[in-house]
């Protein structure tokens, strides 16, 4: 691919943000390639190493704020005509409540999921208090020289180790998966303030 049309791919699958937000993206990854190519690359080999477009222009999204593409998608809205008023106040009542009831369902199993994540790192915390009594326990057991509890005591504190560690990562890989999901969710809402263009990519 040609720095141009590595440039118009990236302003065509940007089309949506602000103008000033277009040009300098644009401007910023003209000067990338440039610079590699006064390093002693082909314009192809240096448009290559800048990366996928539709990945660039998927990170770009991510960063935009959600408040600026609404904003810029409102101020491309043409006015609406006076029966397109009346249909919008007549379907207030309808469209609110189900906007106010998708919202509450979004939230709350959002909610629920983070609180199984908490409800883990609960029982994280305390199987690893567990380990802590087990081994205290062991040391008074051994002390009093009852060897069998004392090993009985440190097998259980083993165990719950062993247990604390599955707890542990099936806790943070929950945790990493509702983050990514957020993310990709966001990622999914800004694309509808985004007019996709068809592209080709050598």
């Amino acid at each position: 691919m040609k720095k141009l049309e590595f440039l118009e791919a990236l302003k065509n699958g940007l089309e949506g943000l602000p103008e000033e937000d277009i040009w300098s993206s644009t401007q910023y990854y003209s000067e990338m390639i440039e610079d590699r190519m006064e390093e002693g690359f082909t314009e192809e080999e240096a448009v290559k190493q800048i990366g996928d477009v539709k990945e660039i222009v998927a990170d770009i999204l991510a960063e935009t704020p959600l408040s600026k593409l609404v904003k810029n998608k409102l101020k491309q809205k043409k006015s609406l005509g006076a029966f397109e008023i009346i249909l919008i106040i007549l379907g207030s009542p309808i469209w609110i409540s189900l906007l106010i009831a998708l919202f509450s369902v979004i939230i709350s199993v959002y909610a629920v999921f983070w609180a199984v994540v908490i409800s883990v790192f609960a029982a994280f915390l305390a199987v690893s208090a567990s380990v802590l009594a087990l081994i205290f326990a062991a040391v008074i057991f051994a002390v009093l020289g009852n060897l069998a509890a004392a090993g009985v005591s440190v097998g259980g504190a083993l165990i719950c180790v062993g247990v604390s560690i599955l707890i542990y990562y099936a806790a943070f890989l929950t945790a990493k998966a509702i983050v990514f999901l957020t993310k990709k969710s966001f990622l999914l809402i800004k694309s509808c303030f985004i007019k996709r263009r068809q592209y080709n990519e050598e």
